[in-house]
């Protein structure tokens, strides 16, 4: 067995290091005897009031965040509540414009329309005036002398035994001015057309009168007859007033006795 030695003195035990007791010192040190003693740790304050404070101000700015959040799907809701109401008020516009363009198109027809309407009636006007160049509305028959002296007034009866010159007046629509040949038929109850030696064939007299253009006209034209009365016996005549080819109108009177 080999020897040990322990401290440098040279000497050996005999007994390993492991099985050599060594003494045993307290880890807490001895006080000194003049030393202060050692205070006891405090125990901790817990203060009420700083919790309190510490909580309400987490829960305010929990709030606030709540608050701001609350805000922005506010905001949010707002905006996309503006964008659909101008995509709305965009698709009115649209919708107004498109309206506005077909009125206009609808107006440009109408005028087409119209201008081909004035260029049809004028030319049928023209037509009319040269078949028509007065549209007679009535006929009235007075009674008169050969000097024109009144008898029986227009629209008067006329008597067998007083009638003379039987002078008509019309009342028309003039289409034209200016002068145009009138014919007259005078018409007996039995027919037949009065005529004397000037009259033109067909008819019972001839003559250019002044017409004037526009509505409320009145024509007062030559009378027919005989210088002494008896000579338009009793009966239903008929009186025409023709220009051209045209009978521009007729009309029945009676002679009494």
């Amino acid at each position: 067995m080999a020897d040990f030695e322990i401290g440098g003195s040279g000497k050996s035990t005999g007994v390993p290091p492991e099985h050599n007791p060594q003494p045993i010192h307290d880890p807490t040190p001895t006080p000194y005897p003049d030393a202060p003693p050692v205070p006891a740790p405090e125990p901790e304050v817990i203060y009420i009031d700083r919790i309190v404070e510490k909580k309400k101000s987490t829960v305010g700015y929990w709030i606030a965040i709540i608050i701001l959040i609350i805000l922005f799907l506010v905001s949010f809701f707002i905006a996309i509540g503006a964008l659909i109401t101008v995509g709305e008020q965009e698709e009115t516009i649209e919708s107004q414009e498109n309206d506005i363009i077909e009125l206009q198109n609808e107006v440009y027809q109408w005028n087409t329309d119209y201008k081909e309407l004035q260029s049809t009636l004028g030319s049928l006007t023209d037509r009319i005036k040269t078949s028509f160049p007065l549209i007679i509305s009535d006929i009235e028959i007075a009674n008169v002398t050969y000097d024109n002296d009144i008898i029986s007034d227009y629209g008067s009866s006329i008597y067998s035994t007083q009638a003379r010159y039987l002078r008509p007046k019309l009342k028309y629509y003039g289409m034209v001015n200016g002068s145009r040949m009138l014919k007259t038929k005078w018409i007996r109850p039995d027919g037949s057309v009065i005529s004397g030696t000037s009259s033109p064939s067909g008819f019972s007299q001839a003559e250019n009168y002044t017409i004037y253009e526009g509505p409320n006209q009145s024509l007062e034209m030559g009378g027919w007859g005989w210088n002494d009365p008896g000579n338009w016996t009793n009966g239903t005549y008929r009186i025409e007033i023709w220009y051209g080819n045209t009978c521009l109108k007729s009309k029945t009177f009676e002679v009494y006795y």
